[in-house]
């Protein structure tokens, strides 16, 4: 794995995961001829290598995607999936509910071990690396968070905003993570990087720096 680029919406009132996943893969051995990726529950709706529609099948919980050829050491290829779903493990949904009609409106992931193949079509184990962008787009006035530097904020139309945050440096899949929430944010620096903190509205400065303040001093 050499990158991965998820695109997806995130519909929290139908608790829906929707878009694609584009994975740029460099085969480590001659003659690769088929990508398999973790996508148990997922509804895949199309599949491309290069660009071009790929024919694929679903093998129980992996998608298999067949290549336009046989690709060699070295060689780098683009597989994008196109899917949706409505997953209840790795990706998770809060929202107001009887007994509790002021729980706000949030959804989280939580990958390890192998959690986040639930959500979105993956290779779903940790003896590989890559680095990837996330481009969520969420209802306002929610706001995604994820790993890595924000890279913008665009304006996706109907009351909808994309965040796009990207992860340049390689780490196993099950570390790509997203909050969604309504959520203050408060930040520091620890050498000259970027120590943020999301917390629920209504927490305040000083309760979130109660709690997550002493960061820069651990980091260090």
């Amino acid at each position: 794995m050499r990158h991965v680029r998820i695109d997806v919406k995130l519909d929290l009132e139908l608790e829906t995961v929707a878009g694609t996943v584009t994975h740029t893969i460099e085969p480590l051995a001659l003659g690769l001829a088929e990508v398999a990726l973790d996508a148990p529950g997922l509804s895949i709706r199309s599949a491309t290598v290069n660009g071009a529609n790929a024919t694929f099948s679903i093998d129980g919980p992996r998608l298999r995607i067949a290549l336009d050829r046989r690709y060699s050491a070295g060689e780098t290829l683009d597989v994008r999936v196109g899917y949706e779903g409505s997953p209840n493990v790795g990706l998770y949904w809060v929202r107001p509910e009887d007994g509790y009609p002021n729980k706000p409106w949030q959804a989280w992931t939580q990958g390890q071990d192998e959690d986040n193949r639930y959500w979105v079509p993956l290779y779903d184990f940790p003896n590989d690396r890559t680095t990837w962008e996330t481009l969520l787009t969420v209802k306002a006035p929610l706001t995604a968070v994820s790993n890595g530097v924000l890279v913008g904020v665009t304006d996706a139309g109907d009351g909808w905003r994309t965040f796009h945050h990207r992860m340049d440096q390689p780490n196993s899949t099950y570390l790509i993570a997203f909050a969604v929430g309504a959520w203050e944010r408060y930040a520091d620096t620890w050498r000259e990087k970027p120590v943020e903190y999301f917390v629920a509205p209504g927490v305040g400065e000083e309760t979130a720096r109660r709690s997550f303040g002493v960061t820069p001093e651990i980091l260090e």
